[in-house]
């Protein structure tokens, strides 16, 4: 690899400016590159639709790309960025969504549970006061 060209020092430190992603010195990034174009270097960086070389490649490239084609590459790993946390905010709602069902029917398997228990224990107390009504109604008669 080529002499890694970020220098990072000042970037985020005045205030205004972004801080540059930890795995930029990993790349080849021209100076003027970082201080110019600092946020979209992090969008490249984070993007999950690129591997290292295609990186690589629009740090090479951004310095001869237009302010229309600079803008479009930033809309589109926005748009990028926005439809993955979407999707991930869905599929957070659906594991949720699924764990309340789980949850609601373990609640109702246990309450059918102790139902189940309740109606024995009252049929078992039923059985006892028959028992003990007929023992007592035989007892009567004896007399």
């Amino acid at each position: 690899m080529a002499e890694i060209h970020s220098n990072q020092q000042g970037l985020g430190a005045s205030g205004g400016d972004p801080q540059i992603h930890p795995r930029a010195k990993e790349f080849d990034i021209p100076k003027f590159v970082m201080s110019k174009h600092a946020e979209l270097i992090n969008m490249i960086l984070e993007t999950k639709s690129m591997d290292d070389k295609e990186r690589q490649y629009w740090f090479h490239i951004l310095p001869i790309m237009s302010t229309k084609q600079v803008d479009k590459l930033r809309a589109i790993l926005n748009k990028e960025k926005t439809k993955l946390s979407q999707i991930d905010q869905q599929y957070k709602n659906k594991i949720a969504g699924i764990q309340k069902d789980k949850v609601n029917k373990w609640e109702e398997k246990g309450l059918k549970e102790k139902f189940a228990k309740i109606k024995k224990q009252e049929q078992s107390a039923e059985e006892e006061e028959k028992a003990a009504e007929e023992e007592l109604l035989k007892k009567l008669e004896d007399i």
